[in-house]
């Protein structure tokens, strides 16, 4: 019968707080989206975070070069989605 080493198991402390964290993140992303609230969403990036999305643009026909910084991909996502209707 083998041991699992506490730091490797999926219910150890660091991997729960690690799976929250990153619920908790895209809570935030999703909220921020849905609320339209840029902050929110803007919580969801790290200030260095960069996003690509040019592939999905390019099918759309447009060109979108990469966005960085967290306050930037979030009013990039803010501006080009308010016009879909959410759950307001």
């Amino acid at each position: 019968m083998s041991r699992t080493d506490s730091t490797t198991s999926p219910t150890a402390p660091t991997a729960t707080a690690d799976k929250l964290a990153v619920v908790e993140t895209l809570y935030r992303y999703a909220a921020g989206l849905d609320l339209r609230d840029r902050a929110l969403l803007a919580s969801a990036f790290a200030d260095d975070a960069v996003a690509d999305f040019g592939p999905a643009t390019k099918k759309a026909g447009h060109e979108y070069p990469p966005v960085e910084g967290g306050e930037i991909i979030a009013a990039a996502l803010s501006d080009s989605l308010s016009h879909l209707d959410t759950t307001q």
